[in-house]
């Protein structure tokens, strides 16, 4: 190494050391931001419960009375239809003798579905997709599943629009799963294992947020976060694919998975460590498309890419995703060139049933820093896109939900 080399390393270390002691200096007095969100109150109706449910009239109308002379009270909207809450939902659930998603994987010894939503452009809804299956799943009163929104696009997309407090709050109020890993990444395989429960701990008291969906949670990402691509990369060139590609499953799926039943990734465009590291930890892979040129043309370079990260990036012993979806976002038949590209697609490729249409509601929601399906109103438009994206979970969660069968 040369002086000057080692001159600039130990520059940059002194400035390193100054900013930690500045940090720590005020971490004392104000600490890990304090996330209090108002918590979103759902209510499912009768109609809801039954369809989804598949029962009669009778069977409800006989699981309701059971509930109300054990002292539950339901409230009645306008119409004078009963309305349940969460709590009463998942009892009501219960009572019909469905099991929840975190009773089957004990039964059954099943580790949680791990969702990455990812493809190799922006703008065609990554974050929006995989923050409507998180939300979706997190409502749903039928699999009443604990869910984990992961973030692991640096841009911090997730935190802005989960958390009222973070739309202002600097990145440098949260501790992001890479700020962890900087500590942990020389731990070994066997060392990993050793230290679950440390993990655990570290990331639920530190790392992990409550949002405003009370059985949605989320690990927020900073721009900081850029810097897992080099140190996980320099431990590919030293330690190799397993030690390097192993990282999100030994630290954050196997100690947290007696916490949650789905986890969902959001990532960014790139085929760089964050993607080799969430799809080795992964069940699922969902790929958003649009039918615009340009968005069309990515799609098919991503399907090379993947090609290529799935025969010669991942490690040997990768078992593969037990599904590989594409979902249409912002398709729309007035723009006829992007409508025959969302035919090839669909004609093409394994692509959910659900096709997102382009509305200004979900540009509305853009705008506002607030997921669509936490909206209240009657709008058209509003309502039409929020049906839409419970269609495109329905659709999607019947997949993800068939290694639980």
């Amino acid at each position: 190494m040369t002086n000057l080399r080692a001159e600039n390393i130990q520059a940059l270390k002194r400035q390193r050391t100054a900013l930690e002691k500045h940090r720590k200096v005020k971490s004392m007095t104000s600490g890990k931001v304090e996330v209090k969100e108002e918590l979103i109150e759902q209510f499912y109706s009768k109609k809801q419960l039954v369809g989804a449910l598949n029962i009669s009239d009778a069977q409800f109308e006989e699981v309701k009375k059971g509930m109300i002379e054990d002292g539950y009270i339901f409230n009645q909207n306008n119409s004078n239809q009963y309305q349940l809450d969460r709590v009463q939902a998942i009892e009501f659930v219960k009572r019909c003798g469905v099991k929840s998603f975190k009773e089957i994987r004990k039964e059954k010894n099943i580790s949680p579905s791990v969702v990455v939503v990812q493809t190799a452009k922006g703008g065609v809804g990554k974050s929006t997709t995989a923050q409507g299956v998180a939300i979706e799943a997190a409502l749903d009163p039928i699999r009443n599943m604990r869910v984990c929104l992961v973030d692991f696009d640096p841009q911090g997309t997730q935190r802005v629009f989960l958390s009222k407090e973070a739309v202002d709050a600097k990145d440098d109020n949260y501790i992001s799963f890479v700020d962890k890993f900087q500590d942990w990444m020389d731990d070994d395989l066997e060392t990993r294992k050793e230290k679950r429960e440390f993990y655990r701990n570290e990331l639920l008291e530190d790392v992990i947020i409550p949002t405003s969906v009370p059985a949605l949670k989320l690990i927020p990402s900073v721009l900081t976060d850029l810097s897992f691509q080099l140190y996980s990369s320099a431990k590919l060139l030293e330690k190799g694919k397993q030690f390097s590609m192993s990282y999100v499953r030994d630290m954050i799926i196997e100690p947290l998975k007696d916490d949650f039943d789905l986890f969902v990734f959001d990532l960014g465009p790139s085929p760089d460590m964050f993607l080799m590291n969430a799809l080795y930890a992964a069940t699922d892979l969902l790929m958003p498309a649009t039918g615009k040129p340009i968005d069309f043309r990515a799609y098919e370079k991503h399907l090379v890419n993947l090609e290529y990260v799935f025969k010669e990036m991942l490690p040997e012993d990768w078992k593969g995703l037990n599904s590989i979806k594409t979902i249409i976002n912002r398709a729309t038949k007035a723009d006829k060139v992007v409508w025959k590209n969302v035919s090839t697609i669909l004609s093409v490729s394994d692509c959910l049933p659900e096709i997102i249409q382009e509305s200004v509601a979900f540009s509305q929601s853009a705008e506002d820093y607030k997921p669509i399906q936490l909206y209240k109103t009657r709008k058209a438009s509003v309502r039409e896109a929020q049906n839409s994206m419970n269609r495109l979970y329905q659709s999607y969660i019947d997949v993800v939900s068939e290694r639980f069968l």
